[in-house]
């Protein structure tokens, strides 16, 4: 009869792996590719490090500007016609507007509020309290289907934080198209949004374009930041 040590460690053998970092978060998928969530947030885990360790809104606005489209990508993922309605809101008005003020937002957001945990959500009709009429309306006009996800900057413990919108792969590495939706039809200015842990307000509300993440009633706020303003998308 073999020694009792190698009969357990056979049984052993015969156990599943178990490895909590193996298990997708809600709202992500189970791949770990390049095109993979947990790969987003990887990413962006290093861009919060070089934050906080230069605690400069230049290499903020760098970090963010990689993620940014070209014309040429509008073109491909919305189609001729829209994409080239909507280029120049995103070029003119989400990019222009970010690398104006996304930089010192993430510094405040990252380095002095400390939230610096990043969640990785997907976006859809299968993740409905996670989707806005916003990233709906992204969802509906790409030109084929593809998984649309958000990433969100918190504090330990919060649920919402500072909300960056609209990351999708594509050609190899993540993209960014945050408020691309609003200069489908109008144009609006607005980068980055920002969710309080109180119910978000109407749509019709929003009036700025790059938002934080605070505690301050938004007319306490500076001109170019705002609150939250999107309503969960009624998508089922």
């Amino acid at each position: 009869m073999p020694p009792m040590r190698f009969i357990l460690l056979g049984l052993l053998a015969l156990l599943p792996a178990c490895n909590d970092s193996d298990t997708p978060a809600p709202g992500t998928m189970g791949s770990f590719g390049p095109d993979a969530p947990q790969t987003l947030r990887a990413d962006f885990e290093a861009v919060v490090t070089r934050i906080q360790q230069s605690k400069d809104p230049a290499v903020a606005r760098q970090a963010l500007e990689a993620y940014l489209l070209e014309e040429k990508d509008f073109l491909v993922l919305f189609g001729p016609e829209l994409g080239a309605r909507a280029w120049p809101g995103y070029r003119d008005v989400v990019a222009g507007k970010l690398r104006e003020e996304a930089g010192a937002v993430l510094v405040r957001e990252i380095v002095q509020n400390g939230r610096t945990e990043v969640r990785v959500e997907g976006v859809g009709p299968a993740y409905p309290a996670a989707t806005t009429r916003g990233d709906q309306a992204l969802l509906d006009a790409l030109k084929a289907r593809r998984p649309l996800f958000t990433v969100r900057l918190q504090k330990p413990g919060e649920t919402l934080g500072l909300r960056l919108n609209g990351f999708i792969f594509h050609e190899g590495k993540w993209r960014v198209l945050l408020k691309a939706y609003e200069h489908f039809g109008q144009p609006a200015a607005a980068v980055v949004e920002a969710e309080d842990e109180a119910p978000e307000a109407p749509a019709s509300e929003a009036p700025a374009s790059v938002a934080p993440a605070s505690e301050a009633p938004a007319s306490e706020a500076p001109a170019s930041v705002a609150p939250a303003s999107e309503a969960p998308a009624t998508t089922p």
